[in-house]
């Protein structure tokens, strides 16, 4: 199994891609990292880090006559996988716990510092709508996100078809599908986290990583302003964005509406004799 919280490169073009990349085992911050290189020349790296990191946890606290808990930062030592593909332009570790680990090796040894990224999984299920078998979809639509409603809910085995996922708001699929004569097995979450159920070699996760997920992330964000820029105006009575705008000749407020604020007025008019209030 492979799994990876994904994290990409601002300037992927101007990533460093060495040979080889520093293991260290005297004291810490420790890294035992090794290379693979494809027939094609590029080197891709995987391997462990190690370091001590401030945690928030609740510790014990004696009074002269009473026990009590506080928060305080504590240090705890942690061990993370991670993987490394300069030439791709992402980063991942195993958990949300070596996070600051990566960051800060990626950065000292590729010259640029990795950001957290997100995956466009309804973009990822269009591209392979043809042959994608999805065994789970989980979803969560916002208003404030601009969606008609708020809504979240999941769909699991022969109720989880292609057709069910949403064209916004997916949080995760559990998809199965072939690709390149390999069979894929495996979860994707918008958050950028990915997991590979089968005993595949790095080189493979890799490489499928490279070809299959990257030209869906986007660095988190990156991927919020260009919603912002994308998204169209906001509705003229609520502000809320919405993808679906209009205006309504019957609203006393000029401008576009979002369906919420059309039925709003609609029905304030037919209870007005035609006119809202």
């Amino acid at each position: 199994m492979h799994a990876a919280l994904l994290y990409a490169f601002p300037e992927p073009d101007t990533v460093d891609e060495p040979d080889e990349l520093p293991s260290n085992f005297e004291g810490l911050p420790a890294a035992d990292i090794d290379a693979t290189q494809y027939l094609d020349g590029r080197r891709i790296f995987d391997g462990a880090l190690a370091d001590e990191i401030e945690v928030e946890a609740d510790v014990a606290v004696v009074g002269e006559d009473f026990i009590t808990e506080e928060r305080d930062q504590q240090p705890r030592r942690i061990k993370t996988d991670v993987y490394l593909d300069p030439h791709a332009g992402w980063v991942g570790c195993d958990s949300s716990d070596g996070e600051e680990l990566l960051i800060n090796y990626a950065q000292a040894t590729l010259g640029q510092r990795p950001e957290p990224a997100v995956l466009d999984l309804e973009g990822f299920a269009e591209r392979h709508a043809d042959e994608l078998d999805t065994q789970g979809i989980v979803y969560s639509q916002s208003v404030d996100e601009g969606h008609h409603r708020d809504a979240a809910g999941a769909h699991w085995h022969e109720d989880a078809s292609t057709d069910r996922i949403p064209t916004e708001g997916t949080a995760m699929l559990s998809v199965s599908y072939m690709w390149d004569g390999i069979h894929v097995d495996g979860a994707l979450a918008a958050s950028g986290y990915l997991a590979i159920y089968k005993d595949w070699t790095t080189a493979t996760f890799a490489r499928w990583v490279a070809e299959e997920i990257t030209p869906h992330l986007a660095i988190e964000r990156e991927e919020e302003i260009q919603k912002e820029l994308t998204s169209g105006d906001a509705c003229a009575d609520c502000g809320r964005e919405s993808d679906d705008l209009e205006p309504l000749e019957a609203a006393p407020i000029e401008g576009p509406l979002c369906p919420v604020c059309r039925d709003k007025h609609d029905e304030a008019a037919d209870e007005s004799g035609g006119e809202a209030a």
